[in-house]
Formats: structure tokens, sequence, C-alpha cells
């Protein structure tokens, strides 16, 4: 199931790392030299004072992050700082002038948005998962509702093994709509080792009402119940997957063996109730009704190896 999640997402994250398409030249030799440019403005005396210095400064590290990111990996972060400054500096009294307004556009603006995105490709390339992490939060706070922007921001996460992010990330990117299998099967990991039973167990019936096909989640689901100790929804659960695929030899096995062991235990049961029968006693109309559910039991076992026998190909 793990393979199943992060080979799908990271075809999807390779995209975004190759979004970038490496600009010419000379490109490149103009954004480097506005980049030089404004590091040596912010340390002139007066320069560094207008709030134009830093919107301007803030407009050339956003195009490093979006359009040339090997010149400097964390560009979106100086651009974002530079903005910020921007607005500080021409706001007076609560009031913002121009430039404070044009540097408030740009901080929430899709090129920002996209300047985070390239670097938290650029950082889960290279395994700097942290790094990836808060690139794509930040990304996703610009624009809440994007559903990329919450997905890597989860996935960054869990390699980070940030979890409560994770859950978080993931949590909005369902709530925006996201179907994909992994993100319910990572949550539902996550809330199983927290102890947190009834979460888990939700969103695993939410991923599989949204992935109705999807063989991984119910399978799952038919372990939590084993684990837990609920036999009777683990042969509910079999049964429904047994019945949509009813070729799949392990599931019809599995769901025979429950069914064994449930006459086994019943038997067992029956015998400790004659043992204790007195006269008088109602034992021997629970002894009867005991007997009902072992046959019952027994009839769907011997249903499956018939239909085990339909499908010799398959053994």
């Amino acid at each position: 199931m793990k393979k199943l999640i992060f080979s799908g997402l990271l075809i999807a994250l390779t995209y975004v790392g190759n979004a970038q398409n490496a600009p010419d030249k000379l490109l490149q030799e103009t954004y480097k030299k506005a980049k030089e440019t404004s590091d040596k403005d912010i340390t002139n005396e007066k320069a560094k004072l207008k709030a134009k210095t830093w919107l301007a400064r803030a407009q050339a590290y956003e195009d490093i992050a979006v359009y040339y990111l090997s010149l400097d990996s964390n560009a979106a972060l100086t651009a974002r700082d530079a903005y910020t400054k921007a607005i500080e500096l021409d706001t007076k009294d609560g009031k913002i002038g121009a430039t404070a307004k044009d540097a408030k556009a740009g901080l929430g603006g899709d090129r920002m948005f996209n300047a985070f995105m390239q670097t938290g490709a650029g950082k889960y390339a290279n395994k700097n998962y942290g790094g990836a992490q808060s690139a794509f939060k930040a990304a996703s706070d610009i624009h809440p509702k994007d559903t990329t922007a919450t997905m890597y921001t989860g996935v960054a996460a869990q390699l980070n093994k940030d979890v409560p992010v994770m859950v978080d990330a993931y949590e909005k990117h369902l709530v925006l709509g996201g179907k994909d299998p992994v993100i319910f099967y990572s949550l539902y990991l996550a809330y199983s080792n927290a102890k947190e039973s009834d979460k888990a167990m939700a969103v695993l019936n939410k991923g599989i009402e949204a992935n109705p096909t999807n063989k991984d989640l119910k399978a799952e689901r038919t372990n939590y119940y084993l684990n837990s100790g609920n036999e009777d929804e683990a042969i509910k659960s079999l049964k429904e997957m047994v019945e949509k695929e009813p070729t799949n030899i392990p599931n019809i096995v599995n769901l025979g063996i429950l069914h064994d062991n449930n006459a086994s235990k019943l038997t067992n049961e029956i015998r400790k109730l004659k043992e204790s029968i007195v006269s008088g006693s109602d034992l021997q109309n629970k002894i009867d009704a005991k007997s009902t559910q072992v046959q019952a039991y027994t009839d769907e076992r011997n249903r499956l190896k018939d239909l085990m026998k339909k499908q010799p190909k398959n053994l």
C-alpha cells in the first residue's frame, strides 16, 4: 500500500520539479544582475530605507525562485521577507501607501505561490524534506484551497516524520475533495498509531466510499477487525470482498478459516454447556441456538469450498 501511494505522488511531484523551463543565458544574466543590484542596494544607507528598494528586491528574488532556482535555493524566503519589509516601510499610522499595496498583492499572489512550490520541489528532489515541507506549507498558506499544495505539504511532512503537520495537511486535502487512497491510508495509520480508533476507522471507511474498487483499503479494514478481535465485522467485510471478486482465492480461504474458527468456538461452548445441564435449566435452549449457529458457519464454509472448486485455474 505504501509503494502504491508514494509512486503516484512522486510522479506528480517530479512533474512540478520539472515545470520550470531553464531560461536562456541572457535571461539568466538578467536575473543574476538584478540580484546583485538588490544585494548592493540594501547595504546603502539611503536606499535601504525606501519601500521601493525592498519591493524591487522581492520581485527580483521571486523571479529567481520561479525561473532560476539554482542561483539561490532560498530565493522565495528572501522574496517573502522583502515584501514584508516593503509593507512595513510604506505603512504610516495604519495606512499603507501605493508601494505597500503592490507588495501586499505580491505577497499573496500567484507568483509567490509558484515560487514556494518550485522551492519545495527543489528541496524535495534533494531529499531536504523539512525544507520541502516548509516551502509547500508556505504555498498552501497563500492559496489554502489549492489541493496540490496541501497534498505535497502532507507528503513532505510524512517523509519528514512531522505527523501533526501531515495529518493537518491531508485532512485539509480531503476537505477540498482529494480522493487518493494513499492519503486515506496514511491518515488511517496516523490515527491508528495514536490509538484513536474511531478516527482511524472513520477515515478508512471514507476512503473506501471514495474508492469503492480499491482492494487495499478494504483489506486493511478486514485486518483492523481481525486485530481488534471483531471477527463478525471481519467476516462481513470479507464476504463483501468475495461477492465483488469471487475468483480471489486468498479472500475465499480467509473467509472459510474465519467460519471454521467460529464453528470451533461454538462447538466448545456447546460441549461446556452440555456438561453443565441440570434438570429444569434453560441451557438446552442455549445449546440448540448455538448448534444452529454452528450449522450456519459450517454450511457457509462448505459453500466457499464449492466456490473454490469452480476456480481451479486460480489455485
